[in-house]
C-alpha cells in the first residue's frame, strides 16, 4: 500500500493480494455468526481500489437464509478505515435502522492478521419497476442507478438523521474516531463551528 502522500486521482495501485473470499471465511469473521450458523456461499461482490468485499450467504440454526456484506483491507491504514466504518455505521444505525444495513462487526483476520474486515448485513437493492432485487454483482441489474431511492424520501430521511444525532453531539463538530475516503483518513477533530469542521477536513485533503 502506498503512503497517503502519495495518493492521487491518477495513482493506479498494484494488484492487491490477500484473502480470497471463494475459498474460505475467516474464523474471527465466522464468530460474529449466530451460533450454529453455516457458510453456504462466498460470492466477491463489487471492487475498489482499496478493500475487497464479498457476499457471504449463511444458514441460520432455523433453516433461515442470512446474506452478510463484508470488506475487507490491509496494513494499519486498512484497520482505521474498517474501525472508522463500523464506529460510524453503528451510530448511523442506532439513529435510524431503517436507512442503513445493520453493522455486525469489525476485526482482524485470525489467519492473515494484516487484513481487517467490516462485517455487515447486505443490502439487497429493490428494482421498483421490474419489482426484483439486485447487488452490485447482478449481471441483470448492473446499473446502480436502477436502484436509486426516490428523492423526496431519501432526502427526508437525511434530514430525520441530522436531527436524532443532534442530541448526542457535544455541541460541535466531529466524530469520535477517523473515516476515511478511500485510502485517506480524514481528520475528525471536534471543532466548535462548523466553518473551522470544514476548514480542518478540506486543509488535510489538499495537503495530500
Amino acid at each position: 500500500m502506498p503512503d497517503v502522500k502519495d495518493c492521487s486521482d491518477a495513482y493506479v495501485p498494484a494488484p492487491r493480494a490477500g484473502p480470497n473470499h471463494s475459498e474460505v471465511v475467516d474464523p474471527n469473521v465466522k464468530a460474529n455468526f449466530p451460533g450454529g450458523s453455516k457458510v453456504a456461499n462466498i460470492i466477491p461482490d463489487g471492487s475498489s481500489f482499496w478493500t475487497q468485499t464479498a457476499l457471504l450467504e449463511t444458514t441460520l440454526p432455523d433453516g433461515t437464509p442470512k446474506s452478510y456484506f463484508l470488506k475487507v483491507a490491509e496494513g494499519e491504514n486498512g484497520r482505521g478505515m474498517m474501525r472508522g466504518e463500523f464506529e460510524s455505521m453503528s451510530l448511523l444505525y442506532s439513529l435510524t435502522p431503517d436507512f442503513v444495513p445493520r453493522p455486525h462487526a469489525w476485526g482482524t483476520y485470525q489467519g492473515l492478521p494484516q487484513f481487517h474486515f467490516f462485517l455487515c448485513d447486505f443490502q439487497w437493492v429493490y428494482h421498483p419497476a421490474t419489482s426484483t432485487c439486485f447487488s452490485r454483482s447482478n449481471s441483470v441489474h448492473s446499473d446502480m442507478t436502477e436502484g436509486l431511492p426516490e428523492i423526496k424520501s431519501f432526502t427526508s430521511a437525511v434530514a430525520k438523521l441530522h436531527k436524532a444525532s443532534l442530541p448526542l453531539s457535544p455541541g460541535k463538530y466531529g466524530f469520535s474516531v477517523p473515516t476515511h475516503t478511500g485510502f485517506i483518513a480524514q481528520d475528525n477533530s471536534w471543532c466548535s463551528r462548523w466553518e473551522d469542521f470544514f476548514r480542518q477536513s478540506m486543509v488535510r485533503m489538499l495537503a495530500m
